[in-house]
């Protein structure tokens, strides 16, 4: 069995937030996480009996294996477990870019421009596998949340008011959608949430730290 590829197929669909503690994990010693060796497979494991075997409970034993068994490694099990719980992270906007051009592109107000210029976004992001909860307060007071299954058309709402319809993909750990008048991706990288907006050649790119 190979143990890497059994791993990633268990997290594959579902990381952003399940990815964030083995990045943060890594950053203090600024190497990447893909870059460290595999961990060897556990040294206990559990046995389950051949199907139809009567009267016969699973057992914990060392690595040596009978024939006709089925083995399930602990630790991918621990793993696929814990990416069935509910994750949760607030973020604090931390820098801006392209910030002003963006927002007028986009039709945003000049007064209400000036009030998000130096405003600390607030963002709370829920995450239970492939469901979200995304939440942002805005400097009117405003608070927007959208809720969507990756993969599946989710009814959305912009800053705005506006509703719309959009599906969420995920690749590689990054969210991508469209939005009526720009496109939006977000990923978690060295521990910051990156968001970045993007209309023609214009591009919004928000860092973001966590609170």
């Amino acid at each position: 069995m190979d143990w890497g590829r059994s791993s990633e197929a268990a997290s594959e669909g579902s990381s952003f937030l399940y990815s964030e503690t083995e990045g943060n994990s890594s950053a203090g010693s600024g190497s990447s996480s893909a870059s460290l060796p595999r961990p060897n497979p556990p040294l206990t494991t559990i046995v389950h009996p051949p199907y139809g075997t009567p009267n016969t409970q699973p057992v914990v034993i060392q690595p040596r294996i009978e024939p006709g068994c089925v083995v399930t490694p602990l630790a991918l099990r621990c793993s696929a477990l814990d990416r069935c719980a509910t994750r949760k992270s607030l973020w604090e906007t931390e820098t801006q870019e392209g910030y002003e051009e963006f927002c007028k592109l986009v039709g945003i107000p000049d007064d209400v421009i000036e009030k998000g210029r130096d405003y600390k976004l607030i963002t709370e992001v829920v995450q239970n596998g492939n469901e979200f909860s995304w939440s942002q307060l805005y400097p009117t007071n405003k608070s927007v949340t959208n809720k969507f299954v990756i993969d599946q058309e989710c009814d959305m709402e912009t800053i705005g008011g506006k509703k719309f319809k959009a599906t969420v993909t995920m690749e590689g750990g990054k969210l991508s959608t469209k939005f009526p008048k720009y496109h939006h991706t977000s990923e978690i990288s060295g521990g910051k949430l990156i968001e970045t907006s993007t209309v023609g050649s214009v591009v919004l790119k928000r860092t973001s730290k966590k609170i």
